[in-house]
């Protein structure tokens, strides 16, 4: 099943919020419950997007709610987080490429680079039954708006669709700020290719290190199916509202007894131990790194007593204390 990531739905709900759309109106109309989107990394049926987008049209009869919501709200999320550390803007491109089906399955980008201009292609790889234009118009007004905020040189030479247009071409034009052509053979944004050397003012190797970890294990989570997967998800939904992932509150969110979940992780061959500080070791690189963030902050965030039993734990992890691991970063 295609599948997208519920923090883009989340984000898909507020932006059309932000346009005057109510939420509540949008989940309704398509039978989305609010407690299906509690968890941000919960995966969610990829028709749900384009069924939102096809909802806000019809509360709004806006042909361009969909290119508008796209457009106006920074992009927030792993992927684009690690786009920013990035040292180029072809580099944060390649990431984008590389891991954009982590954000929502059927989604690809390509990069192709040529000597007068450079492009970044967006193709949507599910059945066109499916209002599949307003899929391509939303995201394409995601990554202008994402790309200009990354380098502040960006300026789209041009924006291709492959759809009939949906309004005069002149609104779109104001929208993107750039010129748009319709019946095109890809959905293209395309660049000058200098611009692809641009330097990215945020660029931060040991942050973009630490997101492309906890990319690789999100997506090594899709891959693998098993149930320590599942827990380790858990642990993190607890850790982001706040609370300790202790036995029983990790069981009671997988909805078995403790006896059961220390059970099924053993036939895997792990304990709940082990798995327990993998999560924090590895949800606690990303906070050291953020120097404004006091470790007592950073202890507390992952349910330690003080910061002096988070330094004990994480020097036992890695050898040495977090303060020296801030001091590298």
């Amino acid at each position: 099943m295609q599948t997208v990531e519920a923090m883009q739905v989340i984000q898909l709900l507020e932006r059309c919020e932000g346009l005057g759309v109510g939420a509540s109106a949008l989940c309704d109309a398509v039978g989305l419950s609010r407690e299906q989107l509690t968890d941000p990394d919960a995966r969610m049926p990829f028709d749900t997007v384009p069924r939102l987008l096809a909802a806000a049209e019809g509360l709004t009869q806006d042909p361009l709610i969909a290119l508008r919501a796209g457009a106006s709200r920074p992009p927030r999320g792993l992927l684009v987080y690690q786009a920013r550390a990035q040292d180029s803007f072809k580099d944060a491109l390649a990431q984008l490429s590389q891991n954009a089906r982590l954000a929502a399955s059927p989604l690809r980008f390509e990069v192709r680079e040529g000597t007068r201009q450079a492009s970044l292609c967006l193709f949507v790889d599910a059945p066109e039954s499916e209002p599949l234009a307003l899929v391509r118009e939303y995201v394409t007004g995601f990554l202008v708006r994402f790309l200009a905020e990354l380098a502040p040189s960006f300026r789209a030479r041009e924006l291709r669709f492959p759809d009939a247009p949906r309004a005069p071409i002149e609104a779109y034009e104001r929208v993107l700020a750039a010129p748009v052509r319709f019946h095109q053979r890809e959905c293209a944004i395309v660049i000058a290719p200098d611009l692809l050397a641009a330097p990215i003012a945020t660029a931060n190797a040991v942050v973009a290190r630490l997101f492309e970890d906890q990319i690789e294990h999100r997506l090594a989570v899709r891959r693998s199916g098993d149930y320590r997967a599942d827990v380790e998800l858990a642990m993190e939904a607890l850790l982001r509202d706040r609370r300790s992932p202790e036995r029983s509150l990790v069981a009671r969110r997988l909805g078995v007894s403790v006896r059961t979940l220390q059970r099924r992780l053993g036939a895997e061959g792990c304990t709940f131990r082990s798995v327990r500080e993998a999560v924090l070791r590895r949800e606690a690189a990303p906070l050291i790194a953020r120097r404004s963030l006091p470790l007592s902050d950073v202890a507390q965030r992952l349910g330690f007593a003080d910061a002096d039993a988070f330094a004990k734990a994480w020097k036992r992890w890695t050898g040495e204390p977090p303060s020296e691991q801030r001091r590298r970063s």
